[in-house]
């Protein structure tokens, strides 16, 4: 009886754990969150790479894009144009910031998508004779940036949402670095809000990266800062105000993209610590918490800084990054995580603009509902010579964001 028993009680053990497991598969999967459509009144801009040129005797890609809109149900396009035409995707403002002797500025339009509509009907003007002396002109006034000494030059101007402040970033070309805000007040000088990334004993407090990003209400600006590693901050947009951390400091590259109405920060973030370059989109409460992925791209190896797999790339650099819509928690980037392989057994994200949720188990979709054709242009190996005949080998064409449009 008692063997009896220990069968029974080992036997009512098992049984419990199937009906659990029975159970436990009766569990309904999490709702998966339908990719979002563009509000009334909002569109998108973006362009489509239809295979350019080879410029023999450099061994660069000369892109030649299409660019198409959508908006309120209305697609135009394709519509042939030169690169010169759109707008400074972030990567490229990064270079510009750290390299270039001019600021990327405000031109009266929404130039910079990872701000929405900010920066309509306000430009910059060069004032005077004075080397680094810049006005704004915006509705109802003008006033001077002025000069924080003769080595530091602005290097970005990015205005708030709401159109009453810009955040300004300086550079002393020593790997120093200020972010200011300014007020847009009709007067000689743009009155000073709040400031962050002095010298401090002779070593740059931090080093801040070009790109500024506003919160919708205008109430601070987030920025990447490079010490031990790069992070993210954030800057309240009041008098006194110190930088406070968003994203802590890691070895990988980090380039904030956008603020949602949900109070939540977008980036990208580069890791290249393994056997290949992983970039990946990323959603996080600026409160702190989890990270979402939105999207995750593999990029070959033999990765030489950006997001192409070429030295000498064309259009397919710089692509893995991507906007909220302003006014929604809706996304609208580069999706990257499909791969293709060329017939040389080269394997290259499939970059296509599509929309997404940032909500968990959200599903995506191109931006026209349906994948763009798959075509391909051939650019310069990493391996191969710097003079001709070059190593080719082809790489698929790829869409990227333009601008937000109404």
């Amino acid at each position: 009886m008692a063997g009896g028993r220990r069968m029974w009680r080992r036997s009512g053990v098992v049984a419990a754990a199937v009906v659990g497991l029975a159970a436990a598969s009766c569990v309904p999967p999490a709702p998966s969150v339908p990719a979002p459509t563009l509000p009334a009144g909002v569109g998108v801009r973006w362009l489509r790479d239809t295979g350019g040129t080879l410029i023999g005797e450099e061994g660069s890609y000369s892109a030649s894009p299409d660019r198409y809109s959508l908006l309120s149900g209305t697609v135009v396009g394709p519509d042939p144009v030169s690169l010169a035409s759109f707008t400074l995707p972030p990567t490229v403002v990064d270079i510009l910031g750290r390299f270039s002797g001019l600021p990327t500025a405000p031109d009266g339009t929404a130039r910079l998508p990872w701000n929405g509509f900010a920066g309509e009907g306000i430009t910059l003007v060069a004032a005077g004779a004075t080397e680094g002396d810049w006005t704004l002109e915006f509705p109802g006034g003008s006033c001077s940036l002025g000069t924080v000494g003769e080595s530091y030059q602005i290097q970005m101007i990015s205005p708030s949402p709401d159109g009453t402040m810009v955040a300004v970033r300086r550079d002393d070309g020593e790997g120093a670095s200020r972010v200011e805000i300014k007020g847009l007040v009709d007067g000689a000088s743009c009155p000073s809000i709040a400031s962050a990334g002095y010298f401090a004993s002779g070593t740059p407090s931090s080093s801040a990266g070009p790109v500024l990003v506003w919160s919708p209400d205008s109430t601070d600006i987030a920025y990447r800062v490079s010490r031990n590693g790069m992070g993210i901050v954030r800057l309240p947009a009041t008098p006194g105000s110190v930088p406070v951390e968003v994203v802590a400091p890691s070895s990988a590259t980090i380039v904030p993209l956008g603020w949602s109405v949900d109070d939540r920060l977008l980036y990208s973030r580069l890791d290249s610590s393994g056997a290949a370059p992983v970039s990946r989109l990323i959603t996080r409460a600026v409160a702190g918490g989890a990270e979402r992925v939105i999207d995750r791209a593999t990029l070959p190896t033999g990765y030489p800084g950006f997001f192409s797999p070429l030295t000498r790339g064309g259009l397919n650099a710089y692509l893995h990054y991507g906007y909220f819509v302003p006014g929604t928690n809706s996304i609208v980037y580069q999706h990257g995580s499909s791969n293709v392989t060329n017939g040389d057994g080269y394997t290259f994200p499939r970059f296509y603009v599509a929309l997404e949720s940032d909500a968990d188990n959200a599903v995506s979709k191109p931006v026209l509902g349906n994948l763009p054709p798959l075509a391909w242009h051939q650019e310069v190996l990493d391996s191969s010579p710097y003079f001709p005949p070059f190593d080719l080998t082809d790489v698929p064409n790829a869409e990227f964001v333009d601008r937000f449009i109404r």
